[in-house]
């Protein structure tokens, strides 16, 4: 997953829906503010509201151990970026697993600007692992590694006849 481009081009909703399989509620990233595809990194933000499916209106906010999934996100719109340079469709990746997570943080308050960093730090065949980060005001609240499959289309469509058979 290698290129040359660097681009701190801010990256806005819109253009990122064009990125991702995720829509509605499940849309967990509001802007890019860069991204590498030689270094395979890209730091972006997601702004805590209501709409979030995490969202719990007793707590006020969003659980923290959320932020997982807002890390898998990032990297899906770079994996999307990466993919559109290369004239490729977008498609839907797995997240495996998580490691060497740690938490900071309980609840991420409506409002809240959570800053994400996700960065390639290792690559096997079509299994991707990842350092992430979630921030706020610059002091880090959440980290772990992610571990992802890129499932080509042919093999994604066998799983999805599988999928459907078991309801």
């Amino acid at each position: 997953m290698m290129s040359s481009q660097i681009n701190p081009q801010l990256i806005e909703k819109d253009e990122l829906l064009s990125l991702v399989p995720h829509r509605g509620c499940m849309f967990l990233i509001s802007r890019v503010h860069k991204y590498d595809l030689e270094e395979f990194s890209l730091e972006g933000e997601y702004v805590i509201s209501g709409d979030c499916i995490f969202f719990d209106k007793e707590a006020g906010g969003v659980p923290a151990w959320a932020g997982l999934e807002f890390m898998a996100q990032a990297v899906s719109v770079l994996v999307g970026l990466w993919r559109r340079e290369r004239g490729e469709d977008i498609r839907l990746g797995f997240l495996v697993s998580m490691s060497s997570v740690k938490i900071l943080n309980s609840i991420f308050e409506l409002g809240e600007i959570l800053e994400l960093k996700v960065k390639l730090i290792n690559q096997i065949d079509t299994v991707y692992t990842f350092d992430g980060s979630v921030s706020l005001d610059g002091i880090t609240v959440l980290q772990g590694k992610m571990t992802m499959l890129d499932v080509d289309e042919e093999k994604m469509q066998v799983f999805q006849k599988e999928y459907e058979s078991i309801g």
